[in-house]
């Protein structure tokens, strides 16, 4: 049973997109830990 070209390039996107969008959440995560971690530390610097 062979896909049709137009199925493949639409689960090739698909597949990406997920990556782009888990990457992208990654990040997003990272981020507020190092946003964070830099407020602690002013803040402990203040004090």
């Amino acid at each position: 049973m062979k896909k049709k070209p137009v199925q493949i390039i639409q689960l090739i996107l698909f597949i990406s997109f997920l990556i782009l969008f888990g990457r992208f959440i990654y990040s997003f995560v990272a981020a507020l830990e190092h946003h964070q971690q830099i407020q602690q530390q002013t803040e402990k610097s203040l004090n």
